[in-house]
């Protein structure tokens, strides 16, 4: 069962600053044992508590540290030797080498708190979803997905379980991603101050500028510690639907014969491929299935074109399995993509059945909000 383990197929050698952010939150959450359950109304309602606080205090921190560069940018621009207008640039770099040093400390300042309140939050949220964080690989495997949750680093680029989830990714799409993981608030700085210069002109950007960064910055801080805290809830609550639907997918291949259930495992890797993501709710639903279908992880990588054929002529409970393991595939990385939704509608067509959207917004629905997936929600489906 080694070969099993998701934290060896998820980011297998961490980084000294992944292994720091996830020492950090098995600290602030000691829990060692799974109490996996649905998330109360009162839940809920705390999580989403922690998540708006955490914005704000994302934002007032961005407000702030705007304010102080502004500020002091408007004080150089405006009061230094009564304006800076008539000093040419060897008279002014003293000063603004003096107010680089400054940006440095302040923003470094800034993103420290960011990180730190980024990893408070999606580790309250953990706790309150009732995982583990220490004391056996699951809790090894959470800890670190969420680490890189909070971090805002992007998932791994290996294989899971022999699936890679970029085999069909153009490598200048993978290049654009990763720039723009790298330059986030630099981009957007950059083209911020460009459309004002085509809109405003020289004189006036002078005295504009520092008075945008403040709501610049705090605006750009919640819109990504929104992203964090989101991205937080997935891979906290993610367990909980992975878990529901394993008992799906395992109470319909009771019946099913080797390469039934073969064909099952490859519908998910299908779907993993198309999402282009190596999210680490896919490594625990592999993990989960091969366990339940007693399937070994050189079967995880069989192509789903070679396969789909015989969609068609599975029994009943072979195209529940299939179906099932399509929908909460999609569903578990917290997006839906185009090529995602054809797969659904290809795979249901397949199977003689016509694809329900509003049964499965409810369910994604459930999965966002931590509730159990019952029956009833999954029949919905197969009507």
């Amino acid at each position: 069962m080694s070969d099993r383990k998701p934290a060896r197929e998820y980011v297998a050698e961490p980084n000294v600053l992944e292994r720091s952010a996830a020492a950090y939150l098995q600290r602030v959450n000691r829990r060692e044992e799974v109490q996996l359950r649905e998330c109360r109304p009162e839940d809920l309602a705390l999580i989403r508590k922690v998540e708006r606080r955490g914005i704000f205090l994302a934002f007032v921190a961005g407000a702030i540290s705007g304010a102080i560069l502004g500020g002091t940018e408007i004080f150089v621009r405006q009061g230094y030797l009564e304006g800076m207008e008539g000093l040419d640039w060897r008279e002014q770099l003293p000063y603004w080498a003096a107010f680089t040093g400054l940006a440095l400390v302040v923003s470094g300042i800034e993103i420290l708190f960011l990180y730190w309140n980024a990893l408070r939050s999606v580790g309250r949220i953990c706790h309150i979803a009732g995982l583990p964080l220490g004391g056996n690989h699951m809790g090894e495997f959470m800890a670190r997905g969420l680490a890189r949750a909070a971090l805002e680093f992007p998932n791994p680029r290996d294989p899971i379980y022999r699936i890679d989830p970029y085999a069909r990714t153009p490598q200048w799409k993978l290049a654009i991603i990763a720039l723009m993981y790298r330059m986030k608030v630099g981009v957007t700085s950059f083209v911020l101050r460009v459309l004002l210069r085509r809109m405003l002109g020289r004189a006036a950007l002078r005295g504009v500028i520092p008075l945008i960064t403040g709501p610049l910055y705090a605006i750009w801080n919640a819109v990504i510690t929104w992203r964090i805290v989101r991205e937080g809830r997935i891979r906290a609550l993610g367990p909980l639907a992975v878990r529901e639907a394993v008992r799906q997918i395992g109470a319909c291949c009771e019946e099913l014969s080797d390469d039934e259930r073969r064909l099952v495992l490859s519908a998910v890797g299908e779907m993993i491929i198309r999402s282009e993501d190596a999210h680490p709710n896919f490594a625990l639903l592999l993990r989960s299935l091969m366990d339940a279908m007693d399937i070994g992880t050189e079967q995880a990588g069989i192509e789903w074109r070679q396969n789909r054929k015989e969609l068609s002529e599975l029994g009943e409970e072979g195209k529940r399995a299939v179906l099932t393991a399509l929908v909460v595939t999609s569903i578990l990385d917290g997006r839906v993509s185009r090529a995602e939704r054809e797969l659904l509608e290809e795979a249901h067509a397949a199977c003689g059945r016509p694809f329900h959207r509003k049964a499965f917004e409810r369910l994604n629905d459930k999965v966002m909000k931590g509730s159990l997936l019952r029956d009833d929600d999954f029949e919905e489906l197969w009507r």
